[in-house]
């Protein structure tokens, strides 16, 4: 358990250099390791490391053997926070193929489950959200949802996550907002 736990933080130091195929082999030591110590929530956390690292390598297999592996185990136990990102990976791989409407449909529920379990809702419901809409040019949709994420961080923390400000910085300055995109970038 130490052993998968250790790997897993080890994972996304990985990412500060930018090695994606270090933190692939990484991710799947922090699943043998998982595995060992006959942990579930151990192994989902594992699964989702390496389904991330097969997204970013251009894995297509690794997808879709990641993204089955993310189901069953989140059907498993049973807990909405792995439901939700597996069905969060589920939108992603409906987007990637190019199937917005039913990226859409998976995407929506994610927002709830976010909000119930206390999680990143830019990172579990945003990024499909706004990359959905973005293809279909909606993006004045998601101003409510992104300058909420921006007003929320700014009243808890005082310091507002940057990629929150440049999308909502990106959405004025396409709708021709200069002046409101100048302050928030």
């Amino acid at each position: 358990s130490v052993l998968a736990t250790a790997l897993g933080s080890l994972w996304w130091r990985c990412f500060d250099t930018a090695d994606v195929g270090r933190a692939a082999a990484t991710a799947r030591r922090q699943l043998g390791a998982a595995r060992a110590a006959a942990n579930p929530e151990l192994e989902i956390e594992a699964e989702i490391n390496a389904l991330e690292a097969s997204w970013f390598l251009g894995d297509r297999e690794g997808r879709t053997s990641g993204l089955r592996a993310v189901r069953r185990l989140a059907s498993k136990l049973r807990m909405p926070w792995y439901e939700g990102v597996a069905t969060m990976y589920e939108a992603r791989q409906l987007l990637a193929e190019g199937d917005l409407v039913q990226a859409e449909a998976r995407a929506d529920p994610l927002l709830e489950v976010a909000l119930a379990e206390g999680q990143n809702i830019g990172g579990v419901y945003g990024a499909q959200r706004f990359a959905i809409i973005s293809f279909q040019d909606r993006e004045v949709e998601i101003e409510p949802v992104v300058r909420g994420m921006v007003d929320a961080t700014l009243e808890e923390l005082l310091v507002v996550d940057i990629s929150y400000r440049a999308a909502l910085a990106r959405h004025y300055a396409e709708v021709g907002r200069t002046d409101e995109a100048a302050w928030f970038f």
